[in-house]
């Protein structure tokens, strides 16, 4: 998970690759986590981060197991999530995190979610989904071949 908070500099010029995130079906309501959110059937999330490379990974069968938290009209659960947190005070110290802006998700196998394989929230610049092995996504056509039906 790469969580703008809002503190400090931000999340930033990371690059995760070769990892496994399969069946990250618990249900870790925010009362427990100190998020403002719930946290079930999520593979990988990039919350406000920016400049982040997520390549190379394997993220399958990630399901929900409880009520999902919907943030900026998408819900944090599924494959890969890419969203803002520019309107949302992380730990309610006042401070905002920002829209995730220009990650790049590529080459990664991403099938068997649910809701979908990639979600994206359309609220940063310059993110881009490229040649990934995936079925679903919200928006549709970020998968190949997803014409969201």
């Amino acid at each position: 998970m790469f969580l703008n908070t809002g503190t400090g500099a931000g999340v930033h010029d990371w690059v995760a690759s070769d990892n496994r995130a399969t069946h990250n079906n618990n249900f870790c309501p925010g009362s427990e986590t100190g998020l403002p959110f719930t946290l079930t059937g999520l593979g990988i999330l990039i919350a406000g981060g920016q400049h982040i490379v997520l390549r190379d990974n394997t993220v399958r069968a990630n399901q929900p197991s409880g009520p999902t938290t919907t943030l900026n009209g998408v819900a944090l659960a599924g494959g890969i999530v890419v969203v803002s947190t520019a309107n949302i005070s992380v730990f309610s110290d006042g401070f905002m995190g920002s829209d995730a802006a220009r990650n790049t998700i590529v080459d990664n196998t991403v099938k068997d979610n649910h809701p979908f394989d990639l979600v994206y929230d359309k609220l940063g610049t310059g993110n881009r989904f490229r040649h990934n092995e995936c079925n679903t996504s919200n928006p549709p056509g970020l998968c190949p071949g997803d014409s969201g039906d």
